[in-house]
């Protein structure tokens, strides 16, 4: 096994030693964000070495995965069982293959495993056959399954009611890098950016590996931006649509969905999707925003008016730039964003993708805040204004079971964040109204979540807490 060239995946990697060590078979599927690294960690970790691997192909035909299929096979014994017409002896020559191996530790890896079940293929039901009546039963055998397309995997293989039904034995769920696994990746590569402008690069493109690997140690920060966004040759222009054609297959549907939860940072309640998108508020929606859920594109938070009322939230940088930026301005200047950051044309971006920063780095929070050990809840919240006091929104708050609530207050900028007569009124409306719906015996702690911290006036002594961009990058994997 080889980790050498694994930046973080510590949990992954320590649950994949773990199961290669048991004496029974072993169905490990792993999951996550299209680009996020399924691929690579799986061939690192194993250095290459598998028994048999195959890659699905996407929108290819029954004959074609089966021909790759054959030729793998091919490639391993050295002979050609000449051509396979169906799943079912796809399937028994990979048995009578495994069989000829003998005792030891045989590793199968089948990636975009999606993408093999092509309409009406019967790959599936193949795979579900071959698992019980051959696979479980082999001791010595790792199955490795893996995909982009997160709604087809837990469908067909999660939740699966078949065969396959409560069969894997391990679900790996990569989720994209942290701020601080971001900055130990571009160490590793020689890019030694200021935490600033880590930040600022993690607001684009989040902590996508693919993404993250594009970056060019010659340019600036904001110069590889450009390069990957904007101008004829931009290396990302169009994989926001290629993200959803290989995610979904109603794919004008959900960039309908996401489109829509770009422009408003709570998110939007399910009856208003459904509304936008002009369907009935039914199981189709419901199992729409599930998948996006799935795919790492939106977040379902809750709401304080209502602890049953739930809101949709877009939650993938990349998708909320590109959105932005991208979408529709095909004449933008190759020097775009270098030109018009922190102008008035990204402002509204910017305060949206750094609450939504915060939020991704919720454990770091409450870590730096000494409350990680407290149980928690996180909401936005909203009150409405009447004739004795005006309405106020809160983007997020902590509370805590020991009735502390944390209001927080997530600024963007370069220096430090000045607190004028005229805001702080608006602070104590804000704590006001928070302070009203929690009651009495709760107390209202005013915590302040900036690039570069508070400067020192007469009204800064009423925050309570202050964190600072480094906070963010605090590590909390294994805490």
């Amino acid at each position: 096994m080889s980790r050498k060239n694994i930046i973080a995946r510590e949990e992954e990697c320590r649950k994949l030693s773990r199961v290669l060590n048991e004496e029974e078979a072993q169905l490990i599927v792993v999951t996550g964000r299209r680009r996020v690294g399924k691929t690579f960690l799986i061939n690192e970790y194993f250095d290459n070495e598998f028994d048999f691997k195959i890659t699905g192909a996407h929108k290819e035909s029954k004959a074609n995965q089966l021909n790759y299929f054959r030729l793998e096979l091919l490639r391993r014994t050295g002979t050609d069982v000449g051509e396979i017409k169906d799943w079912p002896m796809a399937f028994f020559h990979l048995q009578r293959y495994l069989s000829s191996l003998g005792q030891k530790k045989s590793v199968v890896f089948f990636d975009e495993m999606p993408w093999l079940d092509s309409h009406k293929s019967g790959f599936i039901k193949a795979f579900e056959h071959f698992w019980n009546d051959y696979g479980s039963s082999k001791h010595n055998l790792v199955f490795i399954v893996a995909g982009s397309a997160t709604s087809w995997i837990t469908e067909k293989i999660l939740q699966n009611k078949g065969g396959l039904y409560k069969r894997k034995t391990l679900e790996l769920r990569l989720l994209p890098f942290t701020l601080e696994e971001t900055e130990r990746y571009f160490l590793s590569r020689g890019i030694r950016y200021s935490r600033y402008h880590i930040a600022v690069i993690y607001m684009c493109v989040g902590g996508i590996p693919y993404y993250l690997r594009m970056f060019d140690n010659s340019l600036d920060p904001l110069r590889n931006i450009d390069a990957l966004f904007f101008g004829s040759k931009a290396a990302l222009k169009g994989e926001f649509k290629d993200l959803f054609e290989t995610l979904f297959r109603k794919d004008s549907t959900y960039v309908r969905i996401v489109e829509y939860l770009s422009t408003k940072r709570m998110g939007y309640e399910f009856d208003d999707i459904a509304r936008h998108i002009g369907l009935v508020a039914n199981g189709d929606v419901s199992q729409m925003l599930n998948n996006l859920i799935d795919a790492g594109i939106v977040r379902k938070n809750c709401h304080y008016l209502s602890r049953k009322t739930k809101l949709y939230q877009l939650c993938d940088f990349f998708s909320l730039f590109y959105l932005r930026f991208v979408q529709g301005k095909p004449s933008a200047q190759k020097d775009y964003f270098s030109k018009t950051f922190l102008t008035s044309s990204t402002s509204s971006w910017e305060g949206f993708s750094f609450e939504l920063l915060c939020r991704t780095h919720l454990d770091a929070i409450r870590f730096s805040l000494g409350i990680f050990a407290i149980d928690y809840q996180a909401y936005g919240f909203a009150s409405d204004g009447d004739d004795t006091s005006k309405g106020a929104q809160v983007d997020l708050v902590i509370e805590r079971k020991d009735k502390v609530l944390h209001l927080c207050e997530m600024k963007f900028s370069r220096f430090e964040f000045e607190i004028d007569s005229g805001y702080m009124k608006n602070l104590e409306n804000k704590i006001s109204a928070l302070s009203s719906r929690a009651g009495k015996l709760s107390s209202v702690q005013l915590t302040f979540i900036t690039v570069a911290g508070i400067k020192a006036n007469s009204y800064s002594n009423y925050v309570n807490q202050t964190l600072t961009i480094d906070h963010l990058f605090v590590r909390t994997e294994g805490l």
